[in-house]
């Protein structure tokens, strides 16, 4: 194809970043658990953006939700996602 039907295909399907490529690729693959989530908060177009919860079926934690949201570069996967905890947790250390 000559660049101005590339440019053309790349407008009507929208284009796409390699990282979101690799993504895509790694959502599919994924295996979560029962007690893991995923949610894509801006719609499943635009997974970059996504949130897991983790809910411990065993534990200490056992019936906790914990919530993470990770925001993908296009860089990715050169460049680590940035992860934020949604949930704040609380550590109680007992010393004897």
């Amino acid at each position: 194809m000559d660049n101005v039907s590339d440019a053309a295909a790349n407008e009507s399907l929208g284009c796409i970043c390699p990282g979101e490529l690799r993504l895509y690729k790694d959502l599919l693959e994924i295996n979560l658990p029962d007690c893991c989530k995923i949610s894509f908060p801006n719609g499943k177009d635009d997974i970059m953006d996504f949130r897991l919860w983790i809910s411990p079926t065993t534990g200490f934690y056992r019936g906790g939700v914990f919530g993470f949201y990770f925001d993908v570069t296009s860089m990715f996967p050169q460049s680590p996602p940035k992860v934020s905890s949604l949930t704040k947790v609380v550590l109680n250390i007992i010393m004897s």
